[in-house]
């Protein structure tokens, strides 16, 4: 469908079409190339992309990563219910209807060897609507942009990207994870649990300590389960307006 689609809409040949594998986190690869678009973001930093019709008739809004769009962008109501997975959303200007253009889960990639361009088509909208982005490559778009291209075929929209991201890499792209907050403390604290054994062992044993000995404040960490056992003890004791009769703790 992909091929049979770009190829009426560009006047090109099946043999200048080549197949991306599945996409998968708005990451593929076609041919011996990775395309990469998990951070196309609008000129906004977001990555909602939005434009109008040249008659001002109906906006359009666009997001292919993830879930794609929030239903309530459009302040309006569907021609089929309340959609999901939304990838581009069609709006008229005057509020009076919206119609859902494609959905992410359907999303279907392809690359132009002739014309240089990536080419993501997404269908399953409203009353059989469809959508085929044409992503041009341009190094110096970080940020990409995004217009509307007109209607090439009854209920088949077209819109036309520039991003640095379709220009293509011979080598896959990086999955590089950001440790998150409670991550980077278990870290820390095991880092620091090592250099406090590393560091008062070495201490003690330069001492003359040998053994078991060699584990900094030992007497403490052997009272350890004692004293928490004895402040539990205390703090239920006080719930139960009880006295306690193995806690150490003296009365005020």
């Amino acid at each position: 469908f992909v091929v049979a689609f770009v190829g009426l809409f560009g006047g090109v040949s099946k043999a200048d079409i080549l197949p991306c594998d599945a996409v998968h986190n708005s990451q593929t690869k076609c041919g011996s190339l990775y395309f990469d678009l998990s951070n196309m973001k609008s000129a906004q930093g977001t990555y909602v992309f939005t434009t109008t019709d040249t008659q001002g008739t109906y906006n359009f809004a666009m997001e292919i990563h993830g879930s794609g769009l929030d239903p309530s962008i459009s302040d309006c109501t569907y021609d089929s219910g309340t959609p999901s997975n939304m990838a581009l959303v069609q709006i008229r200007t005057d509020k009076g209807g919206c119609y859902s253009l494609g959905q992410t889960t359907t999303q279907s990639w392809s690359f132009n060897n002739d014309t240089n361009m990536l080419s993501v088509v997404v269908t399953g909208g409203d009353g059989g609507r469809s959508s085929s982005l044409e992503i041009s490559c341009d190094p110096n778009q970080s940020t990409a942009t995004f217009a509307y291209d007109g209607e090439p075929f009854p209920s088949s929209y077209a819109f036309k990207m520039s991003y640095s991201g379709a220009c293509g890499s011979s080598s896959a792209p990086s999955h590089k994870k950001k440790a998150d907050g409670g991550a980077v403390v278990v870290i820390i604290f095991f880092v620091c649990l090592i250099l406090y054994v590393l560091v008062g062992g070495g201490i003690l044993y330069s001492q003359g300590k040998r053994g078991g000995d060699l584990v900094p404040n030992r007497d403490m960490w052997l009272n350890l389960v004692g004293l928490i056992k004895d402040g539990n003890a205390f703090v239920m004791s006080k719930i139960r307006g009880t006295s306690s009769t193995t806690s150490t703790y003296q009365q005020m």
